[in-house]
């Protein structure tokens, strides 16, 4: 009996064994199917999922962009003028005006045209020394000062402002400053008509020999 039973315990220890080993074995064989079974659901499931996403953000609306703000326009207007003092300094021909609106002040000078200076001594044909350069100043301010002009001007987007042109008792301002020989212009073609008037008739800088000769600058 001893030997039968000690036979059957060998043989039920031996079974639990190798019970133990086939299940250490199987525990193993299943954790590595776990392990590529998973790494196989990763792949297959979730695929899908990143083409969902890259879906949804394709079909997604991007942010409104707001447009680039249009570049502010240079603004030309017309201004009637107060001139309240003139002229800026002796070799100038700009003066100094009020906005009858507003009062805002300002100094204006014409464009394309030079002046004479005022200490400038013309000599004519014959030798005769002229004070031509304070004789057109005088002629200037009398023309100009405490009258009322109306000017076309051009207001920059930084607020700074260009004359365009100016007139004074319904005539072109320019024109009348190069027609009596005050100033002239600095490129060829403007009031022209007013050049060739101011030059037959010798009045202002135009009594100077040189001057009318072209041989100098009407400055100098």
């Amino acid at each position: 009996m001893k030997n039968k039973q000690g036979v059957n315990s060998a043989f039920i220890l031996s079974s639990i064994a190798n019970v133990k080993t086939f299940i250490g074995a199987s525990a193993l064989v299943c954790a590595m199917n776990s392990a590529v079974i998973g790494q196989e659901f990763y792949e297959i499931d979730f695929s899908p999922i990143a083409s969902i996403e890259a879906t949804a953000k394709v079909g997604q609306a991007e942010p409104a962009v707001a447009p680039a703000p249009a570049p502010e326009a240079t603004v030309e207007r017309v201004v009637q003028y107060r001139v309240h003092r003139s002229p800026v300094r002796n070799d100038s021909l700009a003066f100094h005006v009020v906005d009858k609106e507003t009062d805002a002040e300002l100094t204006i000078e014409l464009p394309g045209l030079e002046g004479l200076s005022f200490n400038k001594v013309c000599r004519t044909a014959q030798g005769v020394k002229i004070a031509c350069g304070s004789r057109a100043r005088i002629q200037f301010v009398n023309m100009v000062a405490r009258r009322d002009v109306t000017c076309k001007i051009a207001t920059a987007p930084d607020q700074s402002v260009n004359v365009k042109s100016c007139e004074l008792g319904g005539e072109d301002l320019g024109a009348w400053i190069v027609k009596n020989g005050i100033g002239r212009p600095t490129s060829d073609g403007l009031h022209a008509t007013a050049v060739r008037e101011a030059r037959v008739a010798e009045r202002g800088m135009w009594v100077d020999a040189e001057t009318r000769s072209g041989m100098v600058l009407a400055s100098q």
